[in-house]
């Protein structure tokens, strides 16, 4: 089926109207579930699935529809199961349902728990019971892979939308599963299920390594098989997913009070002690393949497995006792080994099925053989621990359980529960998941061998790096969990520490493992700051233009901003690489980057990432020419003299011009704020200024430039501001020639300026000299007139002994000479041209005049200056140069002016009120003229 008519088809879904839904619907009831009419039920049921799929807003489907699905997802006929399934996507469509339909998908609960439930059942207590049942599911021997499957997906499910459902003993139990899921899978393959030979014998053939060898240790993921069994499906579906369980698990146990883990705790003993005896079982090959020691894999276990976890060596013995494994074979040393009781104290036991706890309660008195057994076991708990590591002997693989030793289990388990207090929540914590813990660990150190190993096929080798990518994470993981694997785990990654920071070809491993230095380096005092270096240097510059790579690293970033800035100085070192990031993906990294831009300032490097940010869009260019010349020879071009080149290209084959690309490429900072010939850059790169990449940074350009100058006006001291202003003087006027990108970083930078310089205002007086030679010229007010009125302004404005104590008559004279001249220059070139073709706007004009009056009220000397140039203002705009409306305004504005001058005590009270003027109370104060001018007019008009 082509794209188009694809395409056409959802269309046409997306479109459909609720009648075009009812007549499926209405014809859906007619032919459900009729045994003549399947093939019409199906093919409309698959009509109604797509239109659901495709459109957006919600359908209304009958009530008795509904009701025949949801009978058909809770019955499943047999050949009915395309039907079924149709049903159940369907309904996960419509989900959720209302209460309406409460009574029809209780029926749902006696169903193998699965991702569905979660999404029909809202209710806390129908997801309880069901976590039960997934349990009960997965310990339950004998099932089939895919059911176990559905029940530890529902289980993972819960961990991470209903986490606060899970309580230790539960946690605990599904661990023990895992655990046995990891090691326990056959090392045989499975026949082939395809052969029709009935006569043929089928080998069991052992799976290989990925080089080819034969497998001798424990089967893991890596392990290469052509068909495998069911417990090896499960092997490598636990691992695929273990790292969800465990962190999610983890997490929701964390977060529960000590007292709620105790009584998770207590609540599963009594469940277990009153309905659970076993524990689960290895799933058996559905091919009846044997297991990795040659031989099924049967092992009956003990209810205490679930309840031993906590406590005392003498609890450990006895759990020790209760929980009896079968082995089997010789075991490799590497493979994971239980610890069983010394084989002194095996020899007197027969095999033994264990009951139930009622018939362990009515077993009556002991016999004398029950006493010599335990007078043995009372012996083998005085045993060493070295000699409880021992393996099992292949001869002696059945063993029994005697009901007192079960009983005395269960009373030292359940004393020992009882007697945790608040403190011991993170113990607690970590016993729950010790023994996945250890397996965990011996599975991932298997699969840090197996990585090692050369493969046999090529296709190997993207499993060997996904396995190990999962692997470091899991290690990860498991080390925050017990501080006392991080030493073990760091021998072991230290070769991948060494691997991942000389091969350039596989960065996301080097973030995993960058992930686990930067959370356990401290514990094995490792600086990881070479390492650190290699990644945000040559890694990232090399593996910019992979999508997936600056997505992983933008992540490591965001999770590690504050030991980067802090621990590393790895922000300040190399922002202009990291800036390449949102450079070359202008889309996609924005609001990150708001995050990650104020990380990278400090007192020493905030003027380098403002230049870095205003001149993001000649990093693009430089980044895409030196790409396009990547391969190029430069030795057989001749050399440009042209000083002035029109294109980018000819701009990077110029000598003169060469420095300038590696500067906007430099990989850290410290080099320097910006460059000479900047003007003479622009205009040689003219030629990019259409390319997509540039023309979306221009807008991304702004926010991060506002995130900037948030963090300025919070943190930044007046000695910065007073280094910062000359440097926005200079920039508003060297900017990259995009017209709209100009206009919104001179918007931008005029907005703030003015703020800085009002909670800082001697930084006017401080930089003076820079101030008025910026201000004396009328060129520099071309292009950026509204930075230049708010500099105009804040001359009037603090050049004044209240804002600095250096601040004298001379000052405030030098300051109205300047604005004077410009003044008049300004009225000049005003008022010879028609109003359309005014360079400069009345703002100005006006904003000329306040500053002037302002310094006059201060200085009395220059009151009849100001008059006198007032005056000639108000003449000069008299004529029809302007329109009215300016006009009035210029003449208003000039009027009010000389009319407070020639009163010179009101004009400084007037043009120069206090700094708190904006924060007071003016309106409470009985003194204040807005109270007096209230009592006034209530007495003169009093009727008004």
């Amino acid at each position: 089926m082509s794209l188009t008519l694809i395409d056409k088809l959802h269309t046409q879904a997306k479109k459909a109207s609720p009648e075009d839904v009812g007549k499926i619907t209405s014809g859906l009831l007619d032919v459900f579930h009729v045994p003549d009419k399947s093939a019409e039920s199906l093919a409309l049921l698959r009509q109604l699935y797509f239109i659901l799929q495709a459109k957006d807003a919600d359908s209304s489907m009958p009530k008795q529809l509904i009701i025949r699905m949801i009978e058909s997802v809770v019955g499943t006929e047999k050949g009915k199961i395309k039907e079924c399934l149709l049903c159940q996507r369907i309904l996960q469509e419509l989900l959720p349902l209302s209460s309406d339909y409460d009574s029809h998908t209780a029926k749902m609960m006696e169903k193998i728990p699965s991702v569905l439930h979660l999404q029909i059942f809202k209710d806390v207590g129908c997801i309880s019971k069901l976590i039960n049942n997934a349990i009960r599911w997965l310990q339950t021997q004998d099932l089939e892979f895919e059911v176990q499957r559905k029940a530890f997906t529902f289980l993972i499910g819960v961990s991470i939308l209903h986490s606060e459902q899970l309580v230790s003993g539960k946690v605990k139990s599904v661990n023990d599963r895992l655990g046995s899921w990891l090691m326990d899978a056959s090392l045989f393959q499975a026949p082939n299920p395809y052969s029709s030979n009935p006569f043929r014998k089928d080998q069991n053939n052992m799976v290989t390594e990925v080089d080819g060898a034969p497998s001798n240790n424990f089967f893991t993921v890596l392990s290469i098989g052509q068909y495998y069994t069911d417990d090896q499906l499960a092997n490598i579906f636990c691992f695929s997913m273990l790292y969800q369980w465990i962190q999610h698990s983890y997490d929701s146990l964390s977060m529960q009070e000590p007292a709620m883990l105790e009584e998770g705790i207590q609540s599963e003993l009594e469940v277990s002690g009153g309905f659970e005896l076993s524990q689960p079982r290895s799933i058996d090959a559905r091919s009846n393949t044997s297991s990795r020691s040659g031989s099924p894999t049967k092992r009956p276990v003990s209810m205490s497995a679930t309840m031993g976890w906590v406590s005392s060596p003498k609890a450990i013995s006895e759990k020790q006792a209760v929980q009896r494994a079968s082995s089997v074979g010789p075991v490799k040393q590497s493979s994971w080994v239980p610890r069983v009781p010394t084989p002194s104290s095996q020899s007197s036991r027969e095999s033994t099925p264990v009951g139930s706890l009622g018939s362990l309660s009515s077993a009556g008195p002991m016999s004398p053989e029950i006493e010599q057994r335990e007078r043995t076991f009372s012996d083998s708990q005085k045993s060493s621990a070295s000699d409880l590591s021992r393996p099992i002997s292949p001869t002696k693989s059945h063993r029994s359980v005697t009901p007192s030793t079960v009983l005395r289990a269960i009373s030292s388990a359940s004393s020992i529960e009882g007697s945790f207090s608040a403190q011991d929540g993170p113990y607690v914590i970590k016993k729950v998941f010790e023994s996945l813990v250890g397996r965990t660990i011996d599975y991932c150190f298997r699969l840090l061998d197996q990585c090692d190993r050369k493969p046999k096929n090529s296709s190997d080798a993207d499993l060997q790096n996904a396995c190990l990518l999962e692997t470091v994470k899991l290690l990860d993981l498991i080390c925050k969990i017990d501080k006392g694997q991080i030493p073990k785990t760091f021998r072991e990654l230290k070769r991948l520490v060494t691997m991942t920071t000389h091969d350039n070809n596989n960065p996301r491993l080097l973030i995993v493992v960058l992930q686990f230095l930067l959370n356990h380096s401290k514990a094995v005092a490792y600086d990881p700051s070479e390492e650190l270096k290699v990644l945000f240097h040559r890694v990232l510059a090399h593996n910019l233009n992979t999508a997936s790579v600056c997505f992983n690293i933008i992540m490591f970033i965001l999770d590690n901003l504050e030991t980067l800035t802090h621990e590393h100085n790895i922000m300040s070192a190399y922002f202009p690489n990291i800036f390449k990031l949102q450079a070359w993906h202008p889309h996609t990294f924005v609001s990150d980057f708001e995050d990650i831009v104020p990380a990278m300032m400090s007192q020493v490097t905030s003027l380098e990432v403002f230049h870095a940010l205003i001149d993001l869009p000649c990093m693009i260019i430089a980044l895409e020419i030196m790409k396009k010349t990547k391969h190029m020879d430069f030795t057989a071009v001749p050399v440009v003299t042209d000083l002035e080149p029109t294109r980018a290209l000819d701009a990077f084959k110029n000598a003169m011009f060469r420095p300038m690309f590696n500067f906007f490429t430099r990989a850290e900072g410290g080099h320097g704020d910006t460059i000479n010939r900047l003007d003479k850059f622009h205009t040689a790169i003219q030629d990019m200024m259409e390319h997509p990449r540039v023309l979306v940074c221009y807008q991304v350009v702004p926010v991060l430039l506002r995130c900037w100058f948030e963090v300025i006006y919070e943190e930044g001291d007046q000695d910065f501001v007073q280094e910062l202003l000359p440097v926005l003087i200079e920039r508003t006027g060297l900017l990259y020639g995009i017209p709209e990108y100009q206009k919104d970083v001179k918007r931008i930078i005029s907005e703030n300026v003015i703020l800085l310089l009002k909670k800082y205002p001697q930084v006017v007086l401080v930089q003076k000299s820079e101030v008025m030679e910026y201000l004396s010229s009328t060129r520099n007010i071309d292009g950026r007139e509204n930075f230049f009125s708010q500099l105009v302004w804040a001359v009037g404005e603090y050049t004044s002994a209240t804002y600095s104590a250096n601040c004298t008559a001379e000052t405030v004279g030098q300051m109205y000479e300047m604005l004077e001249l410009l003044t008049y220059e300004v009225i000049s070139i005003t008022g010879s041209v028609p109003a359309s073709q005014a360079p400069y706007t009345v703002k100005l004009v006006s904003t000329l005049m306040s500053a002037m009056a302002k310094l006059a009220s201060r200085c009395q000397d220059l009151i009849p200056r100001a008059i006198l140039c007032l005056t000639k203002v108000a003449k000069q705009h008299k004529s029809d140069v302007l329109d009215k409306e300016e006009q009035e305004i210029l003449l208003t504005r000039a009027q009010e002016l000389i009319n407070l001058l020639k009163l010179p005590n009101f004009a400084s009270v007037i043009l120069n009120p206090p700094s708190d003027l904006e924060t007071s109370r003016c309106h409470r104060d009985r003194s204040s003229m807005s109270t007096i001018l209230r009592a006034t007019h209530r007495i003169v008009a009093p009727t008004l």
